[in-house]
């Protein structure tokens, strides 16, 4: 299953390069810095 699945995102199946190409990496880090997801992200912690 797991071989399967390793392919399938190889193959851009699953996740293709078109589904990121228009967004904003460093907004998205930013997002980091919000304190909604540093409460969340220590209390998984």
């Amino acid at each position: 299953m797991l071989t399967l699945l390793l392919k399938k995102i190889n193959e851009g199946k699953i996740i293709s390069s078109e589904m990121f190409s228009k967004m904003d990496i460093d907004e998205l880090l930013d997002l980091r810095d919000e304190s909604e997801f540093d409460s969340e992200w220590m209390r998984v912690f």
